[in-house]
């Protein structure tokens, strides 16, 4: 067996006997792998770097088949808030879940997924941004909410550099993470939980493959006035453009900008953004609807999360 090191997070844990796992752990050089974990807890790296949500860098023995084996493991980031909190753990469940659904085994282009779902957790963990300029995008529609979508710049390096596709050290992801806890602001946790369930099933689902064409109308090209989002065929289509067919949702400028942001900011800017409840709600429900059509089958970890949500 080859010896091989990789950075990943434990987005699946199952248990067999006594003290094995096998884990699904999204890596970064690998994407998404198996690794059998035999006794955890008792040797070098404890249990802690075996449990869920744990972000570790691992050593694996690589075998002929695609299950590797745990040798050991120096967590990074355990994310123990999510752990104390079951609203926060509930989100963080579905996301993993949701992660696990649209990627493959051995892919390694998934980095930017795992990235993503990263800057995820923390956010959860940490709180609202507090975030220092912004951009309005007020247009309203008729039978829509009405908009109230501002766009904001982080507070992050001039060179808006993406997270490091090379292994980070503890010191490095410690620094990293950082410039983001300067902008935490607990306050509001609900709202800003709800918004990071968006941009994280949008920008997941883009990933995977399935982004939509918020470019323009589907049918004439124009880029305004832009009026319903066919969920099925991934479009958008203006007033005079408007099709009737099941799975179409009203839409309008204003949310066509908000979901432009989410699926082409930069990865440390995509949840610099703010949005009124009711606008937030509805294109949370559109979003949700249209992840569930694309990866063709409803996560229990979703109805779960709504289950939690209704008697929190």
């Amino acid at each position: 067996m080859a010896l091989v090191k990789a950075q990943g997070l434990i987005i699946k844990s199952v248990k067999f006997g006594e003290a094995n796992r096998i884990l699904t752990v999204l890596t970064r050089e690998f994407g998404k792998i198996q690794v059998a974990a035999n006794n955890v807890g008792r040797g070098k790296g404890g249990a802690t770097s075996s449990q869920m949500f744990a972000y570790s860098n691992f050593t694996l023995f690589r075998g002929q088949k695609s299950l590797y084996r745990l040798n050991d493991a120096d967590c990074i980031e355990f994310f123990d808030v999510l752990r104390s909190d079951l609203e926060k753990l509930s989100y963080a469940a579905y996301f993993a879940d949701l992660t696990c659904s649209i990627t493959s085994e051995n892919n390694a282009d998934d980095e930017k997924l795992l990235n993503l779902l990263l800057n995820a957790l923390h956010l959860l963990c940490k709180g609202t941004p507090n975030l220092r300029s912004k951009f309005s995008f007020n247009e309203g529609p008729g039978n829509i909410p009405a908009a109230g979508w501002e766009c904001h710049q982080e507070l992050v390096p001039a060179n808006d550099t993406p997270v490091k596709t090379a292994q980070e050290s503890k010191t490095q992801v410690a620094a990293r993470l950082d410039a983001v806890d300067r902008l935490a602001n607990p306050n509001n946790g609900l709202h800003f939980n709800r918004k990071i369930k968006l941009v994280f099933e949008l920008r997941a689902i883009s990933l995977a493959g399935f982004m939509p064409d918020f470019d323009c109308c589907h049918n004439c090209g124009i880029e305004q006035n832009i009026n319903t989002f066919d969920l099925v065929n991934s479009v958008v289509r203006c007033k005079n453009c408007i099709m009737v067919a099941p799975n179409i949702a009203e839409f309008n400028d204003t949310l066509l900008n908000a979901c432009r942001y989410i699926t082409m900011a930069e990865m440390n800017k995509i949840f610099s953004f703010e949005m009124n409840d009711e606008l937030l709600v509805y294109l949370s429900d559109i979003i949700e609807r249209y992840v569930a059509i694309h990866i063709d089958k409803r996560l229990q970890s979703l109805d779960y999360l709504k289950g939690v949500l209704r008697n929190g």
